[in-house]
């Protein structure tokens, strides 16, 4: 079921476990990160019955005409296809430097919220959330992580600008597009972002 509300009398499955994108504080009550943004969209899962915002759920979820929807609460994911692509062909055999270039571009126009991202605008807005939502090192080999990280800069411009002396734009290289592009390539799979949100931290794909 897809519904919009105004008010916050739902609980997002993310929240709990630090990964929702409008993430409140737990001393507060109140939403710590895009605390202007009002009327979110929910959806609810036809099997736990649990709600998640929209985007939490993931940009692959479709609100109109949403006849039913489930989170990925009985799905019993099997990562050895995934990690196999990696393997064979590289992150890029999944996610294209075009695509990389366009997810740059709608985090930092806004057009996909992320809490990374917020976070990484706002670096005074919770440093124990910022650390909570760090990339564990991820299970891939140097040269493929230096491959990846070549095409981002070049892809996106920020190596440019990181040799000017930008070099903040380490940690939103680090700290977000590389998550995000990790979270993009599990939605992509079919996936919630929550979903995809737990299986990085696990660490049982990537």
């Amino acid at each position: 079921m897809a519904e919009k509300a105004c008010d916050n009398k739902r609980v997002c499955m993310a929240d709990p476990m630090k990964f929702c994108v409008f993430q409140t504080s737990q001393n507060t009550g109140q939403q710590l990160l895009y605390p202007d943004a009002e009327c979110l969209e929910w959806l609810q899962c036809q099997m736990c019955h649990g709600w998640l915002h929209q985007d939490c759920a993931g940009n692959g979820c479709k609100l109109l005409g949403m006849e039913s929807f489930s989170c990925g609460c009985t799905d019993l994911t099997d990562g050895s296809r995934i990690r196999k692509d990696v393997e064979e062909g590289g992150i890029l055999s999944l996610f294209s430097s075009h695509m990389i270039k366009a997810l740059h571009d709608d985090l930092t126009t806004g057009s996909v919220r992320s809490n990374r991202m917020f976070l990484w605008q706002n670096p005074t807005s919770s440093s124990a959330l910022q650390q909570h939502l760090k990339l564990r090192t991820p299970n891939l080999s140097d040269q493929r992580i230096f491959q990846l990280l070549r095409v981002i800069e070049d892809a996106t411009g920020v190596g440019a600008l990181i040799r000017k002396g930008e070099v903040r734009l380490l940690d939103f290289v680090f700290d977000v597009l590389f998550p995000e592009i990790l979270i993009n390539i599990l939605q992509n799979k079919g996936m919630t972002r929550l979903r995809a949100e737990i299986l990085l931290a696990e660490g049982s794909i990537f």
